[in-house]
């Protein structure tokens, strides 16, 4: 559960048509702070690195990386994910990521979306040594998304009143993440840009098992233009909330909406 619970913190701090594709910039660079009842709890960093082919296919790869602070020892996690996702329509096709929590050993993880055959494999390794194998059969008409995938679809679909169904794929079932796009903007603060940023308001919640005091619950903020930078993010916990922000960016020509 705490591999969801890092999971949905990437997720909040945060595809419909071809128009908003600008999501996907190489070169990208954003930084989210994310704290809890005040205090700095992890850091997570997301890179563009550009297009590159797989397996006959343009996709974008993406990396992210995610670290809780040395004052927060019970977690003590280091999270190093890649993924190469579809630049058009914004679906996960392979997902790699190496995880330490409490200063155990490393753990591999790979997932591989074949569309040809429908079907995922998702394996796990510790030290070479293989500790998880499964393969699931889905229906030919889907499009998943795993961790960074779900985080660039949600984008993508961030439009004045609508809703988004995503299938999401983790570690066990396939589930749907819903996000419903508010109506009206919001002008918000964010500690990376100066003044008040032109904003797109969602809500919406995660349909796992909930465990550890999360509900699944969250909300959240995009710019409002074709970039859809995730600004801030929000989880309902069993005592307050956890809150994500941008602290920095890079994106060539981009400049918040005002």
């Amino acid at each position: 559960m705490l591999k969801k619970y890092l999971f949905l913190l990437l997720f909040i701090v945060f595809s419909y048509n071809f128009a908003k594709s600008s999501v996907i910039m190489p070169g990208e660079f954003l930084e989210y702070d994310i704290t809890y009842m005040g205090v700095s709890i992890a850091n997570v960093k997301f890179y563009c690195d550009g297009y590159e082919s797989l397996q006959g296919r343009s996709v974008a790869k993406i990396r992210t990386n995610v670290f809780t602070y040395g004052h927060i020892p019970l977690i003590n996690a280091k999270v190093k994910m890649e993924e190469w996702i579809d630049k058009s329509r914004v679906f996960s096709h392979k997902f790699i990521r190496n995880l330490s929590i409490r200063n155990k050993p490393w753990e591999y993880q790979k997932i591989e979306f074949d569309y040809n055959k429908n079907i995922l494999k998702n394996n796990k390794w510790i030290n070479n040594k293989s500790t998880s194998s499964i393969n699931l059969e889905f229906n030919p008409s889907y499009r998943i998304h795993s961790a960074i995938g779900l985080f660039y679809k949600a984008r993508l679909a961030a439009s004045p009143n609508f809703t988004s169904q995503i299938l999401t794929y983790l570690d066990e079932s396939p589930f749907y993440t819903n996000i419903r796009y508010g109506s009206q903007k919001d002008y918000i603060l964010v500690d990376g840009i100066n003044g008040k940023v032109r904003a797109i308001y969602c809500k919406g919640n995660a349909n796992w098992e909930k465990q550890y005091g999360l509900t699944g619950e969250f909300e959240g903020w995009f710019s409002d233009d074709n970039a859809r930078i995730p600004l801030k993010g929000k989880i309902d916990f069993i005592i307050g909330k956890i809150n994500i922000e941008l602290v920095k960016y890079k994106r060539d020509g981009w400049t918040a909406p005002k």
